[in-house]
């Protein structure tokens, strides 16, 4: 069951005002967006930041004509948003995740401020063990994971860096985080 013509003509508006940047078509995407946001439970520390996001990705993805067809914006728009929503709500977590980490019930009193030696030795020794296997690693894979996990930056735009796929960034992290391992192992061997 299609859409009805009349309706089809109005999205493909939407999109070409979009793409111009004209302020009515803007704030209908910004309502389809707002609707992902709100049907979401995503409990964003900023929503507003993260509707800017979606906008500029779907800026970004309309001027570089990845619309496929102008009557299927409005499910394009509802995809992206769901996507970055996603993205933005992994990265939250892991950002509250480093800013607060889980105490063990042994180890309350260190998070309560007493100073635990033997638990500030494990974590120092921890740190200069994943120091000694990064400065091990390839170059290349030292670049890739500062983009993955100091930056945060998603596959895809790593990839557009490397003029490569997304799925192969993925890949590249994968064989990466094997010899870290391997590393890791021959360290523990020694």
């Amino acid at each position: 069951m299609g859409l009805s013509v009349r309706r089809a003509d109005a999205i493909a508006a939407v999109l070409e005002g979009f793409r111009v940047g004209r302020a009515q078509e803007v704030q209908a995407v910004r309502g389809w967006i707002g609707h992902v946001l709100r049907g979401g439970n995503w409990r964003f520390s900023d929503p507003e930041g993260v509707a800017q996001e979606i906008v500029l990705r779907l800026h970004q993805l309309v001027r570089s004509d990845r619309v496929l067809d102008a009557e299927s914006f409005q499910k394009f728009v509802y995809t992206v948003a769901k996507h970055v929503c996603v993205k933005i709500y992994h990265r939250e977590r892991r950002r509250a995740a480093r800013e607060q980490p889980e105490a063990e019930p042994d180890e309350a009193p260190a998070a309560l401020g007493a100073s635990n030696p033997e638990s500030e030795l494990e974590q120092r020794e921890r740190l200069e063990l994943v120091a000694t296997i990064f400065q091990r690693l390839p170059e290349p894979c030292r670049d890739l994971w500062d983009w993955v996990y100091r930056e945060e930056l998603a596959a895809a735009e790593i990839a557009a860096k490397l003029g490569i796929t997304a799925n192969n960034v993925r890949v590249r992290v994968h064989r990466c985080l094997e010899k870290a391992r391997a590393i890791h192992a021959s360290l523990q061997g020694t």
